[in-house]
C-alpha cells in the first residue's frame, strides 16, 4: 500500500486512532510500518509532488442502528404500560450532555478528494443507552 493510499483511507483506515493526517504523522507511520525514516520536511515535499495537500475535512454524522432504536422504543412503551398498570415503578432522569468534540483541523488529502471524518455527536443517543 502506498502513502497515497494511506492518505485516501485516512488514519482510521490504516488502523490508527486519530482523525487527521499531518506530515509528521505520515513520516512516523512510514517508519513504523516499513522502517524508513524520513523528516517531516521530506514528507511534505513528497506529498506536494504527489498532489497531497492540507484540506479541511467534512463531518460525516454516524447514525445508530435503526433496528436497535426501534427495539428500544418498543421496550420503553412496554415499561410505560407496566408502570401505568402498577406492575412496576418507572423512574426517569433528566440529564445534561456535554460531549467533547474537538474542532476539526486540517488533514492531508489527495487533490480533489475531500476527506470525511465520522463522529457520533449528532445529538442522537445510541440505542444501547436505553437498554
Amino acid at each position: 500500500m502506498s502513502i497515497i493510499d494511506w492518505v485516501k483511507k485516512g488514519p482510521v483506515g490504516c488502523g490508527l486512532n486519530r482523525a487527521n493526517w499531518t506530515f509528521a504523522e505520515l513520516a512516523q507511520h512510514l517508519y513504523r510500518t516499513h522502517g524508513i525514516e524520513v523528516s517531516e520536511t521530506a514528507m511534505r515535499e513528497f506529498c506536494h509532488r504527489q498532489g497531497i495537500r492540507p484540506y479541511r475535512p467534512t463531518y460525516r454524522f454516524l447514525r445508530g442502528d435503526p433496528d436497535l432504536q426501534a427495539a428500544a422504543r418498543q421496550d420503553l412503551e412496554t415499561f410505560k404500560k407496566k408502570a401505568q398498570a402498577g406492575e412496576c415503578v418507572l423512574l426517569s432522569q433528566d440529564e445534561a450532555r456535554f460531549p467533547l468534540v474537538p474542532t476539526l483541523r486540517t488533514t492531508l488529502a489527495v487533490k480533489g478528494f475531500r476527506p470525511l471524518v465520522g463522529t457520533w455527536d449528532n445529538k442522537a443517543y445510541h440505542p444501547s443507552v436505553l437498554r
